[in-house]
């Protein structure tokens, strides 16, 4: 009776490490590569934070025919597996506030797997997708990660710009000692040592510190009617090898700046992607401005 029980227990052991034996790699929304070693491998032509949908209609990326193989999809990636124990399904925030559940689906060996965005009619606005894995054999069920983007109808460009002008951004050091009142950069740059940055203190958050910044007029010279600032402003941060993160709509301070101080002090090496966007405080509505580059070495 002792050695049922302790196979069963054992079973039960087995089966529970098995349920739990999946780590998320990537979460991703952008142009998906889909030629004769799709199943084999996950390969991406490009990546963001916000698209124009009309140049994606206008260039096939919808119907899978850009540049002859690539569609307009968003990705998970996970472990491999030539037996997947996992599904994956993803819920869909339309812009307009409807959702839709894609899946269960199958991951292929490589541990990937991509949904083709259902575009149709929503031309322009903010989405949403949310992520989820189930085991085929204990039916647990864990939510794994937001994937968030803008579409536009056009380039963005033009309807971001009116009373708003970008006069300068960077990444680098800077003083931020009157944090609301002045911008004061110190050192820019595009490659940055994490070993420097930390034994400098950048990292404390102290009166000088490690980030980025974003520059344009004072928050007085866009006003709506209600006399509020017509203008928010976020950033995507992306780390090397992890999901893009969104950050915002925050408030820019009066004399009409931002700053995003990047604390990646545990961060991975390599190359690092910020995306600073507007968003317009009446409907919601994002637009890109910036995107800043720079790498972490040791």
């Amino acid at each position: 009776m002792r050695k049922t029980i302790a196979f069963v227990l054992l079973v039960a052991l087995a089966v529970s490490g098995a349920a739990q034996d999946w780590t998320l790699k990537e979460l991703g929304v952008g142009l998906v590569v889909e030629d004769a070693a799709y199943a084999e491998r996950l390969t991406v032509a490009e990546r963001g934070s916000s698209f124009d949908a009309k140049a994606l209609y206008e260039n096939g990326a919808l119907a899978g025919t850009y540049r002859g193989n690539q569609r307009f999809a968003a990705w998970i990636q996970g472990p491999p597996s030539d037996h997947p124990a996992w599904y994956w399904s993803c819920v869909v925030r339309f812009p307009d506030g409807k959702t839709a559940e894609f899946g269960p689906y199958g991951f292929y060996a490589a541990g990937h797997g991509t949904l083709a965005i259902p575009v149709g009619g929503y031309a322009e606005g903010a989405w949403e997708l949310r992520f989820s894995i189930r085991h085929r054999d204990t039916k647990e069920v864990r939510k794994v990660g937001t994937v968030k983007f803008t579409t536009t109808w056009g380039s963005p460009t033009a309807a971001a710009t009116p009373g708003w002008k970008l006069l300068d951004s960077g990444v680098g050091i800077y003083d931020q000692t009157n944090y609301d009142t002045v911008l004061a950069p110190v050192e820019r740059g595009e490659s940055w040592s994490r070993s420097r940055l930390y034994e400098k203190g950048y990292f404390a958050n102290r009166s000088l510190v490690f980030g980025a910044w974003l520059k344009g007029p004072p928050t007085k010279d866009y006003l709506d009617p209600g006399g509020m600032p017509i203008w928010l402003y976020g950033f995507t941060l992306t780390e090397p090898g992890k999901a893009p993160v969104d950050f915002g709509p925050y408030n820019f301070y009066a004399p009409g700046f931002a700053t995003a101080f990047i604390n990646c002090a545990s961060g991975s090496l390599g190359a690092w992607k910020l995306d600073w966007f507007l968003v317009n405080r009446a409907n919601g509505q994002r637009f890109p401005v910036k995107t800043l580059g720079f790498t972490l070495t040791e």
